[in-house]
């Protein structure tokens, strides 16, 4: 049966259809790799974000240590205790738990 293509136009169709299997393929290949980067990449910030400082290994290695013990008995033990919404509030707790003592 004639179909009305000819030879040359069916091996361009066949020769492209090649050409977009295997640009799919490499960029499901890049895809694949990107995306196992940004998990890695993921997993490290995550577990970055989720380590806590210490005041002690902080205050210690600056020569502050003198100043732990004064902290602990407020409870506050990791640097993440120590942050102020804004300069009073520092003040009156942080400072002034320093300054009694």
């Amino acid at each position: 049966a004639d179909t009305g293509q000819t030879e040359d136009n069916v091996c361009r169709f066949l020769r492209l259809t090649q050409a977009l299997i295997g640009g799919t393929t490499t960029a499901q290949a890049q895809t694949n790799a990107l995306d196992k980067r940004i998990a890695v990449f993921y997993s490290l910030i995550a577990r970055e974000c989720r380590d806590r400082l210490a005041i002690q290994d902080f205050f210690d290695v600056r020569g502050l240590g003198r100043f732990t013990p004064i902290l602990a008995k407020h409870k506050m033990v990791d640097c993440e205790d120590l942050v102020c919404e804004n300069e009073s509030e520092f003040k009156e707790d942080a400072f002034s738990l320093l300054e009694v003592s």
